[in-house]
């Protein structure tokens, strides 16, 4: 497997870079977010806890995918910014257990 990064633009205004990526993946399944996470986190040498994969979106017909994250100056600027369902997704909050109703 193999990722590459396409464009960095920096965002000063909310202390962060987005990050346009390409993974190319022949000859094995579509890696799940935590495998591209810990992929991202090695290539651009960042903490984990700072990285939040806002999207990906798999090519027709190839084994490659574009997507877009973004990594944060601080743990701060990332729970100011992002949504929960977005942090839950990347494994940077625990989900929460709805109450069961009445039956």
């Amino acid at each position: 497997m193999e990722i590459k990064i396409l464009e960095k633009e920096k965002n000063s205004l909310l202390k962060r870079e987005k990050v346009t990526f390409e993974l190319i993946y022949p000859k094995e399944s579509t890696p799940d977010i935590k495998k591209t996470r810990e992929l991202l986190v090695n290539e651009l040498k960042t903490q984990p806890e700072l990285l939040v994969i806002k999207s990906i979106s798999q090519r027709f017909g190839k084994n490659e995918s574009l997507g877009t994250c973004f990594v944060y100056e601080t743990k701060e600027a990332l729970n100011e910014t992002e949504s929960s369902y977005v942090l839950e997704r990347n494994l940077l909050k625990e989900k929460k257990q709805k109450k069961a109703g009445p039956a």
